[in-house]
């Protein structure tokens, strides 16, 4: 649970940890005064702030003790002033105690930290686009690739995620000539909302049609549009990553018109709990996509998370009949994914002529963990419409050529 420390409370390398449960036994986690935590080993405290817990807070005999989460090792410190004691009496407590948290203090990401990434955050501009008559409502975007591409690949991401989730997307098929937009959607709280919103969207960028890339909540929107929009068919192809059709899958249809009013720490739990953010796997790669993602639900306001999971769950579906003549790529991962097999099986049913592009292994968030592999399926669904009115990449433009971003005028290096 994230807040910030009032005084006398410890403030250097604060190490918090995300409640999942208050059912800690005979422990509880607690705030420890400085002074208190540099001089006593055991320490009664009183009430504690907005928690209303009261304990004994027993520290281990050794200064540190190591764990392991979602394969990651990690050594925490309880010594010392300034250092956040994370609590545990034993080694059975601490086995139990992280069985209920989500540990983030120590965690690196190492998404955010590779040089790829932060050759792209370094080069590529975050533009901020208004498009309704509410000011507020602010669209974000990536824009890469060459400019005189008309019908460019639109990215919409999942609940937890931001724009620069899409990053290897946009400079891996940037450099083959592609353009690619990801696009983070403001603060709507009803579909009418966004379909409106990505409507005008569009016109203000002088898109007649586009392709879209939607992830999980992102799909689920795009394929929303594309229904409303289908006799324009201002949406011209659809190629969807772990998505869905009906929001009844997420049993949450009843508590979505409550979102708005809830706390933040608690919309966070909800999607950190889910098995979208859990995982058996070792794999390095998708415990760095899991990581990131974690990383990107922190920097959402509560606004901005409540209004995406009011999407994602308020009761409704697609009607297919009207996508029946897009032409749609659905992706799937055969590993852990949050969507059942049922799930699948009934997008495989309404749109029977889609391609369909699978992952041997991938997780949640294949378009980071197995991006390569994503990003092959992409382009073979994209080339169909090569030399067409309708093409996603400038024919000026030789596979695997640099681009370079007109916002900047700064050549981008690739891979």
């Amino acid at each position: 649970m994230y807040w910030t420390p009032s005084a006398g409370i410890v403030t250097q390398s604060l190490k918090l940890i995300n409640l999942s449960s208050m059912d800690l036994g005979d422990v509880n986690f607690v705030r420890i005064n400085a002074a208190q935590f540099a001089t006593n080993r055991e320490t009664d405290c009183n009430t504690i702030g907005d928690w209303g817990l009261t304990g004994k807070v027993i520290l281990t005999k050794s200064d540190r003790f190591q764990h392991e989460v979602m394969g990651h090792s990690y050594e925490t410190r309880l010594g010392g002033v300034g250092d956040w004691p994370q609590l545990a009496t034993n080694d059975e407590m601490v086995d139990k105690v992280l069985n209920l948290l989500t540990v983030k203090g120590d965690r690196v990401c190492n998404i955010s930290l590779s040089p790829d990434y932060q050759t792209f955050r370094s080069n590529i501009c975050l533009k901020k686009i208004i498009v309704d008559d509410d000011s507020s409502k602010v669209w974000s975007l990536y824009d890469c690739g060459p400019k005189n591409v008309v019908c460019p690949l639109i990215c919409l991401p999942p609940v937890s995620g931001t724009a620069d989730v899409f990053f290897r997307q946009l400079m891996d098929l940037s450099s083959k000539g592609y353009r690619v937009i990801a696009a983070e959607y403001p603060i709507y709280w009803s579909l009418r909302e966004f379909i409106n919103g990505f409507s005008k969207l569009l016109d203000h960028l002088n898109f007649e049609r586009v392709h879209v890339l939607g992830a999980s909540l992102g799909g689920f929107l795009a394929q929303k549009f594309a229904e409303s929009s289908h006799q324009s068919r201002r949406i011209h192809s659809l190629f969807l990553v772990n998505s869905f059709a009906d929001t009844s899958v997420f049993n949450h249809t009843d508590s979505a018109v409550m979102f708005w009013m809830t706390p933040t720490t608690l919309l966070k739990k909800l999607v950190m709990g889910s098995s979208s953010m859990q995982t058996n796997s070792t794999d390095q790669s998708i415990l760095d996509a899991i990581e990131f993602m974690a990383q990107k639900l922190d920097t959402l306001s509560q606004p901005e998370l409540a209004s995406r999971l009011t999407l994602n769950c308020l009761n409704c579906y697609v009607e297919p009949q009207r996508l029946q003549k897009l032409d749609i790529t659905l992706l799937d991962v055969f590993d852990h994914c949050a969507l059942s097999q049922s799930v699948r099986d009934e997008l495989y049913k309404l749109y029977p002529d889609a391609r369909r592009a699978h992952l041997k292994t991938g997780g949640n968030f294949p378009y980071l963990s197995r991006w390569e592999d994503v990003d092959m399926h992409l382009t073979i669904h994209l080339r169909q419409f090569q030399n067409t009115k309708y093409a996603a990449a400038s024919e000026q433009i030789e596979v695997g050529t640099p681009v370079m971003d007109d916002s900047l005028q700064t050549e981008l290096l690739f891979e």
